[in-house]
C-alpha cells in the first residue's frame, strides 16, 4: 500500500502541480485509510463503495468528522485514479 500511496503523491506533484497543503491533507487522509484497510484485512484493490463508508462510518464512530463528506472528500476519487492503470 505505502508504494501506491507514494506514487499517487507524486502524481499530485508532478501531473496535478497541486498545492502543499492540498497534498499534505490527501496524503493524512490515505494513511488513515490505509490503516484501517490494513486493520480489515482489506486489500485497497479490493476496496469498494461499501468498503468507503465502512470508514465513513468508522470515522464518524470514532469522533473524528461530524459530516458525511469530510474528511474524506476527495477519497473514491483518489481510490478510482489508483486503480487506473498506467499507460
Amino acid at each position: 500500500m505505502s508504494d501506491i500511496i507514494m506514487r499517487y503523491e507524486d502524481y499530485l506533484v508532478h501531473t496535478k502541480h497541486a498545492s502543499d497543503n492540498t497534498i499534505a491533507s490527501y496524503m493524512r487522509d490515505l494513511r488513515q485509510y490505509a490503516s484501517y484497510l490494513g486493520s480489515e484485512g482489506i486489500d485497497v484493490l479490493d476496496a469498494d463503495q461499501d468498503v468507503v463508508s465502512g470508514y465513513m462510518n468508522s470515522m464518524k464512530a470514532n469522533g473524528k468528522i461530524r459530516r458525511d463528506d469530510l474528511p474524506c472528500a476527495g477519497l473514491h476519487q483518489e481510490s478510482v485514479h489508483i486503480r487506473r492503470p498506467e499507460p
